[in-house]
């Protein structure tokens, strides 16, 4: 059967699905349900909606909800069906002291846990009453990590010697993929005849990861071509993406950055605590956080580097990589309260993917981070943002006030 005569037959099956009274259900699967065939349109997506709420029997009024042009859609998902709609508020005023971030910002979150917009906001007042945070980015690598496999580790070594003398090839073809482009370095990791070449991109204001692995597959097919390995593999697992590995932790991945702050001890005063109460916390949880294994000292990194990606059209299954991070919080000599972080993996487009959609674009914007030349800017507030609410979890836990915040403002009762 030809390529035409199977993919109609594809497009025409009829899969079955089971219900609940365990009956089997015959599913016509319309052909604008294959990808092959969708039209981004407003008529393509009601048409997909109305079909599923048929099929499933549930009203979708709210997915019907939109602004955005239907054409948008195209690149950033397939088979749309409408929008999912996440509360958004703000979080502030929160001083930077950046290289490329300076001024006061109000941080744009998405989120439906209550309670959350208010512990970034307590955090950010803290911080800018303290003359603000201190933010600089230490590193920008987006890397991958294709393996190599050879007959035997002297085989291997030799790789090595031969990736060195061409490294000015191979630059060169990598760029030629894009113009938005750089190689930077490719570092050799040999285990046995096996060798992961760790490439190290820059990408520019882009996320970057299909341009990096599209630059990597044509190098790797050249180098295939030229050294003739037993097999060669894309990935390797080594330096990877939306998991959490080593090896990212302490070489970093994507945009490396530290943050800090001196919180004066009068300051803390007004939150029933002291600086060396504060202290006393941190080197407990430490412990605690050596015991059970955590990767990455923190409290809740997670929450504001989740609720900046989904407000401002970032890949929100970064948080994989971008939550883990290490902070510390100590007295100083003068008595005051000092909070720092280190982030070694953190991802910030401004252009590209899905910062040009709607409310995202709108969201950069208030930030001053569309478009290019904003990614380290944009970078730095999320890493100034996120030892914001740092310093208010533990401060919340420290004086007592953490259950009735959430209390307060959370969403800890269904409704009736």
């Amino acid at each position: 059967m030809d390529a035409d005569k199977m993919n109609s037959a594809r497009r025409s099956q009829t899969p079955t699905a089971e219900i609940p009274d365990g009956e089997t259900q015959k599913v016509q699967v319309r052909k604008f349900l294959r990808n092959k065939a969708t039209a981004y349109t407003a008529e393509m997506i009601r048409s997909r909606r109305e079909w599923l709420a048929e099929l499933t029997q549930t009203r979708l009024k709210h997915l019907a909800h939109f602004s955005e042009d239907p054409a948008d859609f195209k690149g950033k998902i397939e088979c749309p069906i409408g929008v999912a709609h996440v509360p958004l508020g703000i979080a502030g005023p929160l001083q930077i002291n950046g290289e490329h971030a300076r001024g006061v910002f109000f941080i744009p979150m998405a989120t439906t846990e209550g309670a959350l917009i208010t512990s970034y906001t307590f955090g950010s007042n803290i911080i800018t009453r303290s003359g603000g945070v201190n933010v600089r980015i230490l590193k920008d690598a987006l890397k991958s990590d294709p393996t190599f496999v050879f007959k035997s580790s002297t085989e291997a070594l030799s790789f090595v010697t031969w990736i060195e003398n061409n490294f000015g090839a191979i630059k060169e073809i990598a760029e030629k993929t894009s113009g938005h482009l750089r190689l930077i370095k490719a570092v050799p990791v040999i285990n046995g005849r096996r060798v992961i070449l760790c490439f190290h991109f820059q990408t520019g204001d882009a996320l970057g990861m299909n341009m990096v692995y599209k630059a990597t597959d044509v190098v790797c097919k050249m180098i295939r071509d030229s050294v003739e390995p037993e097999e060669f593999w894309l990935h390797s697992n080594f330096t990877t993406i939306k998991k959490t590995t080593a090896e990212n932790f302490v070489n970093g991945y994507g945009k490396s950055a530290m943050a800090d702050v001196t919180v004066p001890r009068k300051l803390v005063a007004r939150f029933n605590t002291t600086p060396e109460q504060m202290e006393r916390f941190f080197l407990r949880t430490l412990l605690g956080s050596a015991q059970g294994g955590l990767f990455g000292i923190s409290a809740h990194m997670a929450n504001a580097m989740t609720a900046i990606a989904i407000a401002c059209g970032q890949d929100a299954a970064l948080v994989a990589n971008t939550h883990y991070a290490n902070a510390t919080c100590e007295t100083t000599k003068n008595g005051d309260l000092y909070f720092s972080a280190h982030f070694p993996s953190l991802f910030a487009a401004t252009v590209g993917g899905g910062t040009s959609f709607g409310t995202a674009r709108e969201c950069l914007e208030t930030l001053g981070c569309y478009g290019n030349g904003k990614s380290k800017r944009f970078a730095e507030i999320i890493a100034g943002t996120a030892l914001a609410g740092e310093i208010s979890l533990m401060i919340s836990i420290v004086n007592g006030s953490y259950i009735y915040a959430h209390e307060t403002f959370g969403r800890n009762r269904p409704r009736q």
